[in-house]
């Protein structure tokens, strides 16, 4: 449902189950094409952990990257978001959001490849840092993903991908996804596109920021150890095309959410597809060929280059699954804008 009715109060924390993978977070990303300048920051709570954790990626001009993993105990002071120096405010519910950060940052000289995928556990890496003063201003409504499409996964893709690690490995992951499920798919989750302005300032050079970028917030049941594999997509050329789009695959079902922002108006998407090369890494594109496909009917198509790639480990203690967040190159219509593209994989 697009513009489904959402209580100003749902921009803050929400009281949590006693479900142990009950979890709730609120991200955020900012990319300046012109300036070559991007990040996603998040923000965390896992009460029944005792945890607030957060991380920022940092996308630089020369295509290096920085990533900082953030964590404090639970304080009792739910006024803020905050997490370990990480900051997010809500100025205006639904319309207005402030990104603060001031601290270190890990920062990776080279491109990433498949044998980078553990590198932001090393904490030994150099660092420098990180000042980060962002203000964030709605675009479109804000949509929620309460409305999913549910397929059945091709059976030749489960067939492949089911060779990869034991049976009983498989086993184990089938009966967790089997009891999860009922609760994870209760979870609550909305998604914004938006502008954005301020500055990053790397080792006390400060740069100016002006672009547009994605916020989603969830709340509910979240067991990463449930899905098989998630894609997210999202670029926005101002106001003439926003888009978001997800794939989560679990068991057999494909469940698919996004929507399409264009002209004031604001669509849920019905389906959406890709074909992807892989030239640099088993984990995460070169390119892709995107079409989106809405509730009405419209369909979209664009190419992406991902320019950017930074691969993160989920859970620094299983280590089993990677979230590669990565920069890319969106082309629509003869037009060109930095957006994100993330793929999660399972290591075993």
């Amino acid at each position: 449902m697009v513009g489904v009715t959402l209580e100003s109060t749902d921009e803050h924390w929400h009281a949590s189950t006693k479900q142990a993978h009950w979890n709730e977070s609120f991200y955020f990303n900012v990319f300046d094409t012109d300036a070559g300048w991007g990040c996603a920051v998040r923000v965390g709570a896992s009460p029944n952990a005792d945890n607030r954790d957060g991380f920022i990626c940092l996308y630089l001009p020369d295509h290096t990257t920085g990533f900082i993993r953030t964590s404090q105990r639970l304080d009792g002071d739910e006024s803020r978001i905050v997490a370990g120096g990480i900051e997010l405010r809500c100025a205006e519910p639904f319309g207005r959001w402030h990104i603060t950060y001031d601290g270190p940052i890990y920062h990776y000289d080279r491109a990433a490849s498949s044998d980078d995928i553990l590198r932001t556990l090393d904490t030994s890496a150099p660092a420098k840092h990180l000042e980060l003063d962002l203000e964030v201003e709605r675009l479109s409504a804000a949509v929620d993903y309460d409305d999913r499409s549910v397929r059945t996964r091709p059976i030749g893709e489960m067939l492949r991908l089911g060779k990869r690690g034991s049976t009983l490995r498989t086993i184990r992951r089938t009966v967790r996804a089997l009891g999860a499920l009922p609760a994870m798919m209760g979870a609550h989750h909305y998604e914004q596109s938006m502008t954005a302005r301020g500055t990053v300032t790397v080792d006390g050079d400060r740069h100016l920021i002006a672009g547009h970028g994605q916020r989603d917030h969830s709340w509910g049941v979240r067991d990463m150890g449930v899905p098989a594999s998630w894609r997210w997509v999202s670029c926005q050329f101002g106001q003439d095309l926003c888009f978001n789009a997800t794939q989560v695959d679990v068991l057999g079902m494909r469940v698919q959410s996004g929507f399409v922002h264009g002209a004031g108006e604001t669509e849920a998407l019905d389906s959406w597809g890709y074909e992807a090369t892989h030239d640099t890494s088993q984990y995460w594109p070169d390119s892709m060929d995107l079409w989106l496909k809405t509730k009405s009917g419209r369909r979209i198509t664009l190419e992406a280059k991902v320019t950017t790639p930074l691969p993160v480990i989920a859970d620094p203690e299983s280590q089993d699954v990677l979230v590669t967040a990565a920069r890319a190159e969106y082309r629509w219509e003869g037009r060109t804008a930095d957006g994100m593209v993330e793929f999660m994989e399972r290591l075993s």
